[in-house]
């Protein structure tokens, strides 16, 4: 059974999700950084993504010269959303709406999950923000051109309840408000 439904984001100080469809700080020392702290949260839970997160990470996965036949990320269930009927991606479970993981309850079966994460794009993120009970959010410093951006003013309805800084970001843990 899943406990809770969170998501994890990275934004600049403006609040820039992305540029170009690509992560611009992707090359920052910062980049490391967050993906350590991504698979600390993540590990032995589930993610969901939509199709052009997802062959992103594919895509890095690939150029790193790992194999597609495995998980999409080791450690965790990947879900995939998209509408796209020829689309199939590879180490992930493809699924139509949030509402529709039908694969979920038997992978709960054999793997503990106890959150399932919302990890991008942005339009995923929007989507589905009114239904995440917490947000992992790194605030990578600088500004970064971002052609996207992610409405920082939902985060009022949250509250902050743990945090952290580093030289290159801010890491904060909000829980929704009551």
């Amino acid at each position: 059974m899943i406990n809770r439904f969170a998501m994890i984001i990275a934004l600049d100080e403006g609040g820039g999700f992305s540029k170009e469809n690509r992560i611009p700080w992707m090359n920052e020392p910062v980049f490391r950084e967050d993906q350590k702290k991504f698979k600390e949260l993540t590990n032995h839970n589930a993610i969901l993504m939509g199709r052009k997160t997802y062959e992103e990470i594919h895509e890095m996965k690939v150029s790193r010269g790992l194999r597609e036949d495995g998980p999409l990320l080791r450690g965790r269930t990947s879900f995939v959303l998209s509408r796209n009927s020829k689309f199939q991606p590879f180490g992930a479970i493809k699924t139509v709406s949030f509402y529709n993981l039908g694969d979920l309850e038997e992978i709960q079966d054999r793997h503990v999950i106890q959150t399932l994460f919302v990890i991008g794009g942005l339009r995923t993120c929007n989507d589905l923000f009114a239904r995440v009970s917490d947000v992992y959010c790194t605030i990578v410093k600088g500004y970064y051109n971002c052609d996207k951006k992610f409405p920082i003013q939902e985060f009022k309805k949250f509250n902050i309840v743990e945090g952290e800084q580093t030289n290159n970001a801010y890491y904060i843990h909000y829980v929704r408000g009551a």
